[in-house]
């Protein structure tokens, strides 16, 4: 069984991967990961399969709107909006690339920013795909990524509900067309990971409690 993973992002987004891959071929799967070029000699260091998706991260985030990109992380509407512009423009690239990643993949896995392209890759062949969250994304009551202290557990899920929408914004346009082109339906809402979860995609999440601070100190 051949399970391709895909993730797109920093190291901190592809060494968790490598980690549940190595996991995977202990237990017998093949395993390919398809990620950024920077990572390819990482990647195979630990016996990995390795595809290249989305061109070169660190070339990105070192470019001047790459650096603006990541020292707005303090202000949710203003690091929003810079996302747009960073990732809109690579939409229709990495859709195409992650398309010819997962073509021969029997199972798929993928990080939150690289639904796109992997979990439609696994839908057009019929088999299973399986989000992964290293931080907590997915919308709930008991935290929320960008205000963990928000005093009530529903404006908590309320805040990771606003924000998947407003990412799932991003490139929405080449993306319906990218569905299109499979012979897939566009999404009928404006959050795609309710459409997902309700097609029984399987959502792990790989990060502690402690971590985030859901544990009270002692």
């Amino acid at each position: 069984m051949h399970i391709v993973m895909v993730t797109i992002g920093t190291r901190g987004d592809v060494q968790p991967f490598v980690a549940v891959g190595k996991g995977l071929t202990r237990a017998g799967f093949r395993v390919t990961l398809a990620t950024h070029e920077d990572y390819a000699s990482f990647v195979t260091e630990h016996g990995l399969g390795s595809r290249a998706i989305g061109g070169s991260f660190k070339q990105l985030i070192e470019s001047d709107l790459g650096r603006e990109w990541i020292e707005s992380s303090g202000s949710l509407l203003r690091f929003l909006e810079l996302s747009r512009r960073v990732y809109e423009p690579l939409v229709p690239a990495w859709l195409r690339d992650v398309h010819v990643a997962v073509s021969d993949a029997d199972a798929v896995l993928f990080n939150g920013a690289a639904w796109r392209g992997a979990y439609d890759g696994a839908e057009k062949r019929g088999v299973p795909s399986v989000a992964i969250g290293l931080f907590p994304v997915w919308p709930n009551g008991d935290h929320s990524l960008f205000f963990p202290r928000a005093p009530w557990r529903w404006l908590r899920r309320w805040i990771g509900e606003q924000t998947l929408r407003w990412m799932a914004k991003i490139g929405r346009r080449a993306y319906d067309e990218y569905r299109r082109d499979l012979g897939l339906a566009p999404f009928r809402t404006a959050n795609p990971w309710r459409e997902m979860l309700q097609a029984g995609v399987h959502f792990v999440h790989l990060y502690s409690r402690h971590i985030i601070g859901l544990v009270p100190p002692e």
